[in-house]
């Protein structure tokens, strides 16, 4: 954005779909664009506003070069998965989550509620790992607790992979009650997250010179 001018610039911002803000809007001098790029916490800002929802922005701008930053949508906590399964003795289940469609997840959790008031294995693995464990491999889990009772566990940062965010993907909660040779049990779930998916966003810019 070329500014010849001393001008007030006004941004209208209309979020469409996939969000209700976003994480920020900004405009920034073009010589700061590399450290932007960078990630770099030493940015001058022109403008900016974190939590950008659907409204009127306005900044005045010196004479120079800028750009108009967008950041991703917030994330929105949502229920990915619920339900009720009732695991036979020596069995599990693997409960599909489908999250193809999302820019990542994160703050991820299952709670549990076994009715029996028992315990069963609770694991998450993405679709590969699924396949694998699906064959009697050795997967690797996002989270995994062993023989666990009713209640919430984390499945970002959580053992034994601790990944602080999920990409898109398929994945799936296991209820394993395999190590029962008598006991079925009636399990409750729910997984919840924090999702950021593609948001579609208008944003107009109109430049009023002021001097």
């Amino acid at each position: 954005m070329e500014i010849t001018h001393t001008s007030k610039v006004i941004m209208k911002l209309n979020i469409i779909s996939g969000a209700n803000s976003i994480s920020y809007l900004a405009i920034i001098p073009a010589s700061e664009l590399e450290k932007w790029k960078e990630d770099s916490p030493d940015i001058t800002y022109e403008f900016i506003t974190h939590h950008a929802k659907s409204g009127t922005y306005t900044a005045t701008l010196s004479p120079g070069t800028y750009y108009v930053l967008v950041g991703y949508a917030d994330p929105i906590h949502e229920t990915l998965a619920q339900g009720t399964e009732v695991i036979k003795a020596g069995y599990y289940v693997g409960i599909p989550i489908d999250m193809s469609n999302i820019v990542y997840a994160e703050n991820v959790q299952a709670t549990i509620d076994i009715r029996e008031d028992l315990d069963i294995t609770l694991g998450f693995l993405n679709e590969n790992e699924f396949n694998v464990y699906q064959e009697g491999g050795t997967a690797n889990f996002i989270a995994k607790y062993e023989k666990t009772e009713s209640g919430t566990y984390s499945i970002t940062n959580a053992p034994p992979g601790y990944k602080t965010i999920l990409r898109p993907s398929f994945y799936y909660l296991i209820l394993d009650n395999g190590y029962s040779w008598f006991t079925d049990k009636t399990v409750d779930y729910t997984v919840t997250a924090d999702v950021v998916y593609p948001a579609r966003i208008h944003l107009t810019i109109k430049v009023e010179e002021t001097g």
